[in-house]
């Protein structure tokens, strides 16, 4: 479990499926706040929360979630780290050396913790 809080400017429609994901910043326990990419599926109440938050007028309007999920790898970002901004492999001479991967974890959401 882990308390999240979206700002609507870091909340994005995944293509046309209506699932979304957004960067959320995120607590376990006391220890926080941590950068952790969050997804939730078409038709939760989770999603549907964000979807409100997405057509709410307020430029700096945000969300507070108590989340169920499983932690994993953003496969995502970890691709975009070893391509180039038009989205070509790198060659291996660009990965001699470690690449960073900026906010390299994600949140599948199974669903909001009761308090």
């Amino acid at each position: 479990m882990l308390d999240a809080h979206i700002g609507k400017e870091y909340l994005r429609a995944l293509s046309s499926d209506g699932d979304h994901v957004a960067l959320a910043q995120a607590w376990i326990g006391e220890s926080g706040p941590f950068p952790l990419k969050v997804y939730t599926y078409k038709g939760t109440s989770e999603d549907d929360r964000r979807v409100h938050l997405i057509s709410d007028e307020d430029p700096t309007a945000s969300i507070e979630f108590r989340l169920h999920g499983l932690i994993t790898y953003d496969y995502v970002t970890i691709v975009r780290a070893l391509q180039d901004d038009d989205r070509n492999w790198l060659g291996a001479t660009a990965l001699q050396d470690y690449k960073e991967v900026r906010d390299p974890l994600a949140l599948v959401v199974f669903g909001e913790a009761a308090d």
